[in-house]
């Protein structure tokens, strides 16, 4: 397990969302925001930050979504239903995005004041779940924030797959995607992953996609490749 720390009061208060972050001893060749699903926290994510050879001297920052969750923990827009799920309308997704995007751009500016990463240093992010749907969402909105973006057990959100996918992104903008998808999946349904990942290449996104025999998480499989992804972006 990498050493982390929580934000402090200020930092809290500067960047708008409650986070962890790792800092690595050296000057850090990039940074990894780590966006939780649904009823998740800012704990949730530190499974998938494995730094090792492949992957250099990385920040990984995981932020905690704005709302508390009628099951606990914290969400990115509200489920009314009581299940895992739940659709996205238009705006509470562009409120999530808001203040994800935010919290991007605050906490790179805040660190890079400080001495401890470079401004313009790439950036990637990874969510699970609901994580992704933001993801995904604020990929459309400002194509160049992430040079990559993993959804894990993820999709696109309904609304966003109403817009035709021809043109949204050209060959010069949006980041790479890497989806790792469970054929078990009871509450990402694998055919909504198969969908998602069909429409973002339809925008002329590259899109790496990988399916395994499991539920509503991520195989060991697949964390490997995702490290091996993370790293190729370095």
């Amino acid at each position: 397990m990498i050493s982390t720390r929580l934000s402090s009061s200020a930092e809290l208060e500067y960047c708008g969302l409650k986070f962890r972050v790792h800092i690595p001893p050296n000057m850090p060749d990039g940074i990894v925001f780590l966006v939780h699903g649904r009823a998740g926290s800012l704990d949730s994510m530190w499974v998938f930050a494995r730094p090792s050879e492949n992957t250099g001297d990385l920040v990984f920052v995981a932020p905690q979504a704005p709302l508390v969750d009628t099951l606990g923990g914290y969400s990115w827009w509200e489920v009314e239903d009581g299940s895992r799920g739940g659709v996205a309308q238009r705006e509470e997704l562009d409120l999530a995005c808001q203040k994800l995007s935010v919290f991007v751009d605050n906490f790179t500016e805040l660190f890079s004041r400080q001495g401890i990463l470079s401004p313009d240093l790439p950036k990637l992010a990874v969510g699970f779940s609901q994580g992704s749907g933001v993801l995904s969402s604020l990929a459309f909105k400002r194509p160049s924030l992430f040079e990559g973006v993993a959804l894990l057990a993820g999709f696109v959100p309904s609304v966003e797959q109403e817009v035709e996918p021809e043109g949204r992104f050209d060959s010069e903008s949006g980041p790479e995607i890497f989806m790792a998808s469970g054929m078990k999946d009871q509450i990402i349904k694998i055919d909504q992953s198969r969908k998602s990942a069909a429409y973002l290449r339809a925008t002329g996104l590259g899109v790496t996609y990988r399916e395994d025999e499991v539920g509503h998480k991520v195989s060991s499989a697949g964390i490997k490749d995702l490290n091996a992804w993370i790293g190729s972006k370095f």
